[in-house]
């Protein structure tokens, strides 16, 4: 990186050039080291590209192009690069393309992540500041300079049209434990792959460039291989890999069920920590996909869920076992309820209520086997199959059922505890709206806040203030 004092040793003979850009920084990583990215949008408006040679490596590598203007006139370009620093810097040097070239220059691109935008500098150096000058007054460099940024933050849009897959989920586990069950080999192959999967061998070298393969067994099918290849690792808070499946042989490999499936997801997890839990976050974003991949994978966001959610869970029950929080019973009781064709509805009410999170969402017409004729009702396809909600610490799963039917809440209550009193006030009143209060919130001999409803579908509450 540049330093301090050579900038501003150089400041008479530079032409600096920022713009935030509204993408992850990887990506713009890519735009302009991905020979299929960097020739779409390279140049002020107007200019095209036609590229002689490319290879975009550090210490030697370089890209022999011609750029086409607006006016017909066309002009060699031979750029070498010196320095590629994933995904922070990369610097270059245009080279002369005949031996009277004047106006040659040096530039630093230095990309600063502003949470998921980028904030791009880019820097060139000047032979001198007479040089600099005349190329600013003949060739209009920095408006040049400012349309090609231009260019490249409208591509970066349309290559994130696609909105990116996210989920979250927080552990009942320390940070580092959490790390090391993603990072350690032997720990990720007792936990990784969807509900119903096995591990049955991989490798793992955690390293900017370095890759996770694996092959993994999913209930009684044929054997699938997939690979991480990871770009940046920074330790016990964030992994970018790109994430795809592969062969045997750790080569790059189409979905085996699905040739329309992206072939490759950048895949960034995050971990925060507060109060002994971790936060986990993961965010899925198609590289550069086909119109066919980006609807394929906007359709397949319900299978996603399901997926990670599997996932997920192996992760929580992994880490329950090894920090030791494991409780000493081996049953967990979670409530399902059946909403007769209203699920969704009462999915959005939840959220809305008391702050439940979608885990996951199924419908019927997207499960992996369809039930035998006959056995959906009417109209059932866009229903809820399953799903699973989050309230607090606890999961609920509900479903539509397979027809359409009256609701019944019979013989159950779900309590709800809380501990304070707004928390108490607000989420009765929330839950009671549209429905019928049974016993108005209000002080007991076992608690200041207690009170029973049922709710607009039926469903039976207690909210009960803990002391």
């Amino acid at each position: 990186m540049t330093s301090a004092k050579t900038q501003t040793g150089t400041a008479d003979r530079e032409i600096v050039i920022t713009r935030l850009l509204d993408a992850p920084r990887e990506l713009v990583f890519d735009a302009f080291t991905d020979p299929k990215h960097i020739g779409q949008w390279w140049g002020p408006k107007g200019f095209s590209v036609t590229t002689k040679k490319i290879e975009i490596r550090a210490d030697g590598g370089s890209w022999r192009f011609v750029m086409h203007g607006p006016d017909g006139a066309d002009y060699d370009n031979h750029i070498v690069y010196e320095e590629l620093v994933r995904p922070e810097r990369l610097v270059y040097h245009h080279a002369a393309t005949r031996p009277d070239e004047r106006g040659l220059f040096s530039t630093t691109i230095t990309l600063e992540a502003q949470g998921a935008k980028t904030l791009l500098t880019m820097r060139a150096v000047f032979k001198n500041k007479e040089e600099r000058d005349e190329v600013i007054r003949k060739h209009n460099a920095i408006e040049g300079g400012k349309q090609t940024l231009e260019r490249l933050a409208a591509y970066l849009a349309a290559a994130r049209s696609v909105a990116p897959f996210a989920i979250s989920r927080t552990f009942n586990a320390p940070r580092a434990l959490v790390w090391q069950a993603w990072t350690d080999p032997a720990r990720l192959k007792e936990w990784w792959g969807p509900k119903g999967c096995t591990i049955l061998q991989c490798s793992l070298d955690l390293r900017p460039g370095g890759m996770f393969h694996y092959c993994m067994k999913y209930f009684e099918n044929e054997l699938t291989w997939g690979r991480f290849v990871f770009r940046e690792v920074v330790p016990v808070e964030k992994i970018v890999w790109v994430n795809s499946f592969s062969d045997e042989k750790g080569g790059l490999a189409r979905h085996p069920m699905h040739a329309a499936w992206p072939l490759e997801m950048l895949t960034t997890l995050t971990l925060t920590e507060e109060a002994e839990k971790t936060t986990l976050k993961i965010e899925w974003i198609p590289i550069s996909p086909t119109d066919e991949e980006a609807q394929t994978f906007e359709a397949g966001r319900p299978s996603m869920t399901q997926g990670w959610t599997g996932t997920l869970d192996g992760l929580a029950k992994y880490l329950s076992q090894a920090s030791g929080t494991k409780r000493s019973v081996s049953m967990l009781i979670e409530p399902y309820l059946f909403f007769g064709g209203k699920c969704e509805e009462a999915l959005a009410f939840y959220e809305k209520a008391v702050g439940a999170r979608s885990e996951m969402l199924l419908r019927h017409k997207d499960a992996p086997q369809k039930p035998p004729p006959g056995v959906l009702g009417p109209g059932m396809d866009e229903k809820v199959m399953h799903s699973v909600l989050r309230i607090g610490e606890t999961r609920v799963m509900a479903s539509d059922g397979s027809r359409e039917a009256p609701l019944d809440f019979k013989g159950f209550t779900l309590s709800l505890s809380v501990y304070s009193m707004d928390e108490a006030t607000k989420y009765f009143n929330a839950l009671a709206d549209g429905g019928t209060v049974k016993m108005p919130l209000g002080k007991t001999f076992f608690s200041d806040a207690f009170g029973m409803l049922e709710d607009r579908f039926g469903v039976s509450w207690i909210v009960i203030l803990q002391k």
